[in-house]
């Protein structure tokens, strides 16, 4: 009896000490097929490992793996032949001689309208086709726009109302001499021969004008002009006075009186400048 539990215990006990790992074939005793080469089963488990390595790397693997993909990809490029590369058409076009300049866009928004208007307003004004050569004598009832005249090359400044200013070149006080009218919207002066050269503010006008009866003192050129500037801007019927605008109708609004000579019974001639410009002219 105590034999056969004696022998019972042996078999366990060897059992028990005998490796798991005993019944797996070992890799040198498998047999290969006879059509499948090491290097095919070499690169089967390369592909195992490298799906394994690439689940490992996660989101910043792919990051930093991107550059060197491209460098594989620069590399395979590098060892492309020559004659497998297929040149794309390239159309020849003409001489850079015959492009058109392109014209810049203009510039939107506030500061483009800002910058685009300082350029308009940069522009010089052309010379006026009736200007006259600086130190031309004119005729005496004649005026006539004079450009580049520096204000220090125009004589003594007589008198300034309504932005405009009257310079007198000098000579004898008694005889007709060349003044220079400033203020004019071209940017030229304009220019008369007379003896004295006098402003008159349209208030004064209107008082005269306005208090003397028509059959004393008929209406002319310049009395009409005025008439339809001050409705415009007063908004006044012919022969009313201007009322409250008259303070901002003689901000550009003046008459000129041009004496050909001193004494009695001198000739004259009047000028209504308005808003940088000759309105009218009549001779007395």
């Amino acid at each position: 009896m105590l034999n056969r539990l004696f022998a019972i215990a042996s078999v366990g006990l060897l059992a028990g000490c005998m490796s798991p790992l005993d019944k797996v074939g070992r890799l040198d005793e498998v047999e290969l097929a006879a059509d499948v080469p090491e290097a095919a089963i070499a690169a089967e488990t390369d592909v195992t490992v490298a799906e394994e390595i690439e689940e490992k790397r996660g989101f910043f693997g792919r990051i930093f793996a991107g550059n060197a993909e491209v460098s594989a990809e620069a590399a395979v490029a590098d060892d492309t032949p020559e004659a497998e590369v297929e040149l794309a058409a390239v159309e020849v076009t003409d001489p850079v001689d015959d492009l058109e300049p392109e014209t810049p866009a203009a510039r939107g928004g506030f500061f483009g309208r800002m910058f685009a208007r300082n350029t308009d307003d940069a522009e010089t004004p052309a010379e006026p086709a009736d200007a006259v050569p600086i130190g031309t004598f004119l005729p005496y009832g004649m005026i006539a726009p004079v450009c580049g005249v520096s204000t220090s090359d125009m004589g003594q400044k007589v008198e300034s109302v309504a932005g405009y200013t009257v310079y007198d070149a000098g000579g004898d006080t008694s005889v007709p001499r060349t003044h220079y009218i400033t203020g004019f919207a071209d940017g030229c002066a304009r220019q008369v021969t007379a003896a004295v050269v006098m402003f008159g503010d349209v208030g004064t006008h209107e008082m005269v004008r306005y208090l003397t009866p028509e059959s004393a003192l008929p209406y002319t050129d310049t009395d009409s002009t005025y008439e339809a500037i001050k409705s415009s801007v007063c908004r006044v019927g012919h022969g009313e006075p201007c009322g409250a605008q008259l303070d901002a109708l003689g901000r550009n609004t003046v008459f000129m009186t041009v004496y050909e000579t001193f004494g009695t019974n001198p000739e004259w001639t009047n000028i209504l400048l308005h808003n940088g410009d000759v309105a009218a002219i009549d001779e007395h």
